[in-house]
């Protein structure tokens, strides 16, 4: 696959493989980038700045903008919206399979906590040029 100026090969771990795998990579975790050099980076919002940062469009305008203004502005919204996919994970430990779909559906129904966040999402969005 290439992304930008970026060369990737996605290696899929199955499970099967993750526990062998866990204790040699940073944090114990994954993602791991792995640049040429042999540089490991890790951690998914850093990554995506990294990339970000040092790629570029098909037009080649940077990706992450230099102005500090407008970086924070993309930092704020992302960080908004990690907020919101919090609201989520606590369903994630639910056994009950009927019960979760409730807690789910309500969190995105109308008034719901991820419902009004995405709201504020898009009131804030709508208020620029469209594009996050």
């Amino acid at each position: 696959m290439r992304c930008g100026v970026w060369r990737v090969q996605d290696n899929v771990v199955p499970g099967t493989e993750w526990g062998a795998l866990k204790p040699t990579t940073k944090w114990g975790q994954m993602p791991v980038l792995r640049l040429p050099d042999g540089t490991e980076m890790t951690q998914s919002k850093a990554l995506c700045r990294y990339l970000a940062r040092t790629s570029k469009t098909p037009e080649g305008k940077a990706l992450y903008p230099d102005d500090p203004l407008t970086a924070f502005q993309i930092d704020e919204l992302w960080e908004a919206l990690e907020d919101v996919r919090n609201k989520l994970v606590p369903t994630f430990s639910i056994a009950d399979q009927a019960e979760k779909e409730a807690a789910r559906a309500a969190l995105f129904a109308e008034g719901g906590a991820i419902f009004e966040g995405l709201k504020q999402v898009e009131t804030l969005v709508s208020a620029t040029d469209g594009y996050l």
